[in-house]
């Protein structure tokens, strides 16, 4: 279903436009829960990078789209790849603008890993 209003959305309103970045990051959320992490990965990639495009970097959708990615990167061990998106929202997540129970465990783990965060904080 969501690929269907994706292709109708697109011809619509474009790629880069809140509808349709809105269908990619449903899309890239149904193959998460189905455990198809690489097609999860590509829609998210979209989804992310056109976010990023059209509301900034420091917006709450590119936010939200940034901890689904970084948790489809960790699900695959993909931790350098998880590093360079942390490492993008760093401001963000720091400032407390994306929760913890946005993330998955283990994602969670590797982002205060890697801001190097104390449970105290």
């Amino acid at each position: 279903m969501y690929k269907e209003n994706y292709k109708i959305q697109r011809e619509i309103f474009g790629e880069i436009n809140h509808y349709t970045l809105t269908t990619l990051y449903n899309i890239a959320s149904e193959f998460e829960k189905q455990q198809q992490l690489e097609q999860a990965e590509a829609y998210q990639i979209r989804a992310y990078s056109g976010y990023k495009q059209l509301q900034g970097i420091d917006h709450i959708n590119t936010l939200k789209g940034a901890v689904q990615l970084i948790n489809i990167y960790i699900n695959q061990y993909k931790i350098t790849a998880a590093e360079k998106i942390i490492n993008e929202n760093k401001k963000a997540i720091l400032a407390n603008k994306a929760p913890e129970d946005w993330f998955d465990k283990a994602s969670y783990a590797e982002v205060k890993r890697f801001l190097k965060l104390s449970d105290k904080q």
